[in-house]
């Protein structure tokens, strides 16, 4: 920041605590779509995971952090939990 004129460290700056309120502002959860909630399925299961701000903080499946791109190929029971930077879940 050294190397900015004043104007953009003031700008740059504000745009972080613009953007700071808008996630502690957020109190909408995450969505998950692929399949519905207690669906049984012989298909592989590739979910998709939305938040209205983009700002996912973890995936758990069974209470393990996953990445979400891959798909369920396994048999099994899944719980699978999103948490948001605002802590909004979503099961």
């Amino acid at each position: 920041t050294n190397e900015l004129d004043e104007g953009n460290v003031k700008t740059n700056l504000d745009n972080r605590i613009n953007k700071l309120k808008e996630i502690f502002a957020d109190e909408t959860s995450p969505k998950i779509e692929g399949i519905k909630d207690n669906e049984v399925t012989k298909e592989d299961v590739k979910i998709t995971i939305t938040d209205e701000l983009d700002i996912v903080k973890n995936v758990k499946l069974n209470e393990k952090e996953i990445e979400f791109t891959d798909a369920f190929d396994e048999e099994g029971l899944y719980e699978i939990i999103v948490t948001d930077l605002a802590q909004n879940k979503v099961k």
